[in-house]
């Protein structure tokens, strides 16, 4: 993540973060969906970008990942993450900055709600070639922005803990408040739209190729109708996307 990102944003959102990826449309739709694009990742070596408290980092070694490295720029997010590996002894490295060697090490980039904190172009192109320096030729990148798409009513989402607040008119760079509403929690964090069109231009020009936006699908093994009733609105209108993408051979474009 650049280093202009105002890292202290997140710093005492830990523990709310671990905790808001057990909430029923995160573990019953973004992760089914996460886990699939993903694939078999045994021996693979992975990045976590803004990897917050580490529970993705934690999900990608429980699912064979031969090497996991976390990488975030808030302090308060890597203590907690840190906190959890001395206890759990994962074997997951965590750090602030990426290093020239990192340079083409990983086979996977996962970027779990890092584009919606870029402010603005400039920044959100620096992430996508941030991503694409540390991938090996023929890497993936696998992300999750805003939905552009997303539902314009702020109380949609609600009942799945959160609200989305959008400066109109909607365009690349408006802002979103994000309504954290889940109690006991009462947050606000500010986040930003970007289009599809703008999210694939900046993507290509930063050297990916073979962009794919996958779908959220209720997964078969939920059949029981009051937990369908309750995700399906979710699922037809998510807040997030996951992108998938490839490291092209082509370097960026500045």
């Amino acid at each position: 993540m650049p280093e202009t990102f105002d890292q202290t944003t997140f710093d005492r959102y830990a523990e709310l973060y671990e905790e808001a990826a057990h909430w029923p449309y995160r573990k019953d739709l973004e992760l089914p969906a996460l886990e699939a694009c993903l694939g078999d990742i045994t021996r693979l070596k992975i990045l976590d970008f803004g990897c917050g408290p580490g529970f993705y980092s934690r999900l990608l070694k429980t699912k064979g990942a031969a090497d996991v490295t976390g990488y975030d720029i808030s302090e308060g997010m890597l203590n907690y993450a840190r906190r959890r590996e001395e206890k759990e002894q994962s074997g997951i490295t965590y750090t602030s900055s990426l290093e020239a060697s990192h340079k083409a090490e990983f086979d996977i980039v996962l970027a779990i709600y890092v584009f919606p904190y870029a402010p603005d172009a400039p920044t959100l192109f620096s992430m996508c070639q941030a991503m694409f320096d540390v991938l090996k030729p023929g890497g993936r990148l696998i992300t999750q922005p805003i939905h552009p798409q997303f539902h314009p009513d702020a109380e949609y989402y609600r009942p799945y803990g959160f609200r989305l607040i959008e400066q109109q008119p909607r365009r690349d760079g408006s802002k979103v408040q994000l309504h954290i509403c889940h109690p006991p929690y009462d947050e606000r964090i500010d986040a930003y739209y970007w289009s599809q069109d703008t999210l694939n231009e900046t993507l290509t020009r930063s050297g990916f190729k073979d962009i794919a936006w996958r779908p959220l699908h209720i997964p078969s093994r939920i059949t029981r109708k009051q937990e369908i009733n309750f995700l399906l609105p979710y699922a037809r209108q998510p807040h997030a996307a996951l992108i998938e993408c490839k490291k092209g051979d082509s370097p960026p474009i500045d």
